[in-house]
């Protein structure tokens, strides 16, 4: 009896714990500390620092929300990394993520291949990098604005990878020579209830002001509205959405207000072999649509 008590003892696991963290401490120093199903509760404040999740299953959680708890990383690096094969387990929520550079890669959130965290109910803006100002990589998303980020001379000005993504905003982001303003999706997922607002990709070779789409992705019930794509003396082509592979379904959205310049323009509000459902695009540069595989239950200015 006393040997299977012993082993019953050893086999249950160990209670979690919550580290609380002040602005007099270190969120990353915390994260040291911490084991797996941990939880390290922040309160308000503004940190000046870069987080790395070390590979470990825990919680860092903004108490009192983004707007009240900032984690700025001062122009130096990436403000929070992932760069261990991280799940869904490891979670981000409640902060302001801002004042990330990185002149090589991502300058917000790095969530390197195999890295698959949940980031929910974060603020991510001004932040810079060559690629995915804002976001790199597949986490899963909710409940985020991704704004005013900015990627120079590589794609994806807010984001680039292949997050999924649930009730978010894509707003003000930028990229510089090259494609996807507001975002740039690299594979297959599922992005749904998400406004793509006032995105822009510039200078020669700008394409897709909203999304570049690589191919595979469903997107559902979003808005794509007043983004802008500008070839320079160069065509440009796609000013809300570029799909530039096969599979992609736009269902349920609305295409509203895109604008493209350029030596010549294609497709103001949606570019590239997408099946298009139950769908508005209006008021878009023209012609609204252009290459589409299939159009279907839609209301198209001009007809389709």
């Amino acid at each position: 009896m006393i040997r299977a008590l012993a082993l019953l003892v050893l086999a249950t696991p160990a209670f979690a714990g919550d580290i609380l963290v002040t602005p007099s401490d270190s969120i990353q120093a915390a994260i040291a500390t911490a084991s797996n199903g941990d939880r390290v509760l922040v309160e308000a404040g503004s940190y000046a620092e870069q987080l790395d999740f070390q590979g470990k299953a825990i919680e860092v959680i903004g108490l009192r929300g983004a707007s009240k708890t900032i984690i700025d990383g001062a122009g130096l690096a990436p403000v929070v990394r992932f760069s261990n094969a991280e799940g869904t387990s490891s979670r981000l929520q409640g902060f302001t993520v801002t004042g990330g550079f990185s002149s090589s890669g991502t300058g917000g959130i790095l969530a390197t291949l195999g890295a698959t965290p949940t980031i929910e109910d974060c603020v991510i803006t001004n932040n810079a990098g060559r690629w995915g100002g804002g976001i790199s990589g597949s986490p899963v998303l909710r409940r985020c604005v991704i704004s005013n980020n900015r990627s120079s001379l590589t794609h994806g000005g807010g984001i680039y990878g292949a997050p999924r993504m649930s009730d978010c905003v894509v707003a003000g982001n930028r990229c510089t020579s090259a494609s996807g303003g507001g975002m740039y999706v690299t594979g297959r997922t599922l992005i749904e209830d998400t406004l793509f607002l006032d995105n822009s990709a510039v200078f020669s070779g700008g394409d897709a002001g909203g999304l570049y789409i690589k191919g595979g992705v469903t997107l559902r019930r979003c808005v794509v509205a007043n983004n802008l794509a500008t070839g320079g003396n160069s065509p440009s082509a796609g000013g809300g959405i570029f799909v530039g592979g096969t599979g992609c379904v736009i269902e349920s959205c609305v295409v509203v207000g895109n604008t493209l310049t350029g030596s010549s323009l294609h497709g103001g509000g949606i570019w590239g072999a997408a099946t298009v459902l139950n769908t508005i695009v209006r008021a878009n540069s023209v012609p609204q649509l252009e290459s589409v595989l299939s159009v279907r239950y839609c209301n198209v200015e001009g007809g389709a």
